[in-house]
């Protein structure tokens, strides 16, 4: 039982006190001690709330097509959502693109419109971007809200 206890602690330690939402340019992120975060699609992981959970955003510039993976605190597993949209916004230099990412059904997760954790948008004016900032506006999580999650992809 001690044994336990001192994981759950050291699990617990490894994980405190990152920012409310931090960005990862990367497709893992580290918090010390070995405690490693992977990306399971292979995209960029951004932090929601104080380690809650995170996005994972594909982004191909080649299609302007962006998919965003809802995921839990450790990136492990899928949180699903019954959100219709979830509202985003682009920056392109100077210009501000407003949209929305659409719910995405998957018949080999069994993910269904209204119950999924992926959300998708093809826009036609991401296509070559090399960089670009993204925000979404608010997510509401566990019944609470979320607000300005901000990353680059």
């Amino acid at each position: 039982m001690r044994i336990c206890l001192c994981i759950l602690s050291l699990c617990l330690v490894a994980c405190g006190g990152e920012s409310s939402s931090a960005t990862h340019d990367q497709h893992e992120h580290d918090h010390g001690s070995g405690h490693v975060h992977h990306a399971p699609h292979g995209g960029t992981l951004i932090e929601i709330g104080a380690h809650q959970a995170n996005i994972e955003v594909l982004f191909d510039a080649k299609t302007g097509q962006v998919d965003v993976y809802i995921l839990g605190p450790h990136a492990e597993r899928s949180l699903r959502l019954a959100d219709k949209m979830i509202p985003i916004q682009f920056t392109l230099g100077e210009q501000v693109i407003e949209a929305n990412l659409m719910p995405q059904a998957s018949a080999l997760s069994g993910e269904t419109v209204g119950d999924t954790s992926h959300f998708q948008l093809i826009d036609e004016r991401l296509i070559d971007q090399k960089s670009v900032q993204l925000v979404v506006p608010s997510l509401s999580l566990f019944g609470q809200a979320f607000t300005n999650i901000s990353g680059r992809m």
